[in-house]
């Protein structure tokens, strides 16, 4: 075998191999997207109903944002609620009335 043979062959090896890896990668690829997308069509979502009368939620960071939103989903279903929060004064805003008698 000739070196001109030799580095062909090399040559042609290596492009399978790079071949091989973009389809490896492309398929790769697909996967994450389709997981990322799973990810936003379910994340967050509680679709529970289930009662909770009788118990009682600690929910941390419940007087603003995504704790203000679980405050009321377990309001609404019967929970006793207890807010923690850093701040007393956050604690007695008009958003606590919104949990107490939730609509």
């Amino acid at each position: 075998m000739t070196d001109t043979e030799s580095y062909l062959l090399i040559r042609f090896e290596g492009d399978i191999n790079s071949v091989t890896r973009s389809r490896r990668f492309a398929r790769v690829s697909k996967l994450i997207l389709l997981v990322r997308v799973y990810q936003k069509c379910t994340n967050g979502v509680c679709t529970s109903e289930a009662r909770l009368d009788g118990k009682t939620a600690l929910v941390t960071g419940g007087t603003a944002g995504m704790g203000l939103e679980i405050a009321k989903d377990l309001a609404r279903r019967g929970a006793r609620v207890i807010i923690a929060c850093p701040f007393e004064q956050e604690g007695h805003t008009a958003e606590a009335d919104k949990i107490r008698n939730p609509k």
